[in-house]
Formats: C-alpha cells, structure tokens, sequence
C-alpha cells in the first residue's frame, strides 16, 4: 500500500489562541490519503476526513487514544478536534481496523 507524507509547518501559539492546525484527509479505495501524517507536538490537530467511495470498510473513523469513533458519510468532510498532542505516535482505524493511519508528533 502507498503511503503518503503530509509535513505540516509549525503554527506558533499566540496571545488569542491560534486553531491549531488542520489536516485534510481523503478515504479512497486506497483507504486513507495521507495514511502518514507529521505534527509538532503541543500543537491542536483537527483532522477533516472526507469518505470519497463506497468501495471501503472505511464508513468511519476510530482514534482509540482519543476515544473518537465518528462515522465518515460519503462525500461529506467531517471535522474531528483532537486537541493538543504530546510527543509519540497516536494511531487513527476504520472500525473493522483494516485501513490505518498514524500521526507522528515531534
């Protein structure tokens, strides 16, 4: 399965309380694009899924560290907040666990 990398730049936190940073995310026949994904740590991370197909088991999203199970509607973006990060990896599924994706904090 290809992988793809999304680098992020790093968004500094200033006095109002930057967003963060947001990532956008597709779920294809490949299943999810980027499945890789580098953030800085401390940074907010929402993720902005979009299912593209119905050929998937991706129908929706589980992040376990989160306690996050969201379903993905087709052609719909979806926006889950998952706050700040620590340093580590933190692993995102489809329910049935068959497509995943992991976000490296640095």
């Amino acid at each position: 399965m290809r992988r793809a990398i999304l680098i992020l730049a790093f968004v500094a936190a200033g006095c109002g309380g930057g967003k963060g940073v947001e990532v956008p995310i597709s779920v294809t026949e490949n299943g999810f694009e980027p499945s890789q994904i580098d953030v800085k740590h401390g940074q907010a991370v929402t993720l902005l899924v979009t299912r593209k197909t119905d050929v998937t088991c991706a129908t929706e999203i589980v992040v376990p560290s989160r306690n996050i199970t969201q379903d993905l509607p087709l052609n719909q973006t979806v926006r889950i907040a998952l706050g700040p990060l620590q340093k580590g990896e933190v692993a995102f599924a489809c329910g049935m666990d068959m497509e995943k994706g992991t976000i490296a904090v640095r």
